[in-house]
């Protein structure tokens, strides 16, 4: 089996829809992971902050329909 990774706007692209939400909340915690330097330990804080995040994102962006 294959683990099929692209960056999110080809996700999008290649489908036709919206990247969905935990997809956006777990390449956002990776993006604070990597902002801090890599360091462990924070996977949960990363993971509600980015929940956070993406969760008003989506309110913005279902507000502007």
């Amino acid at each position: 089996m294959t683990n099929d990774v692209r960056p999110s706007g080809a996700n999008k692209a290649a489908s036709g829809e919206k990247e969905p939400r935990l997809r956006r909340i777990a390449r956002r915690a990776h993006e604070l992971y990597e902002q801090r330097g890599g360091t462990h330990g924070n996977d949960l804080e990363d993971w509600l902050r980015a929940e956070r995040e993406i969760d008003a994102e989506m309110d913005r962006e279902e507000h502007h329909r």
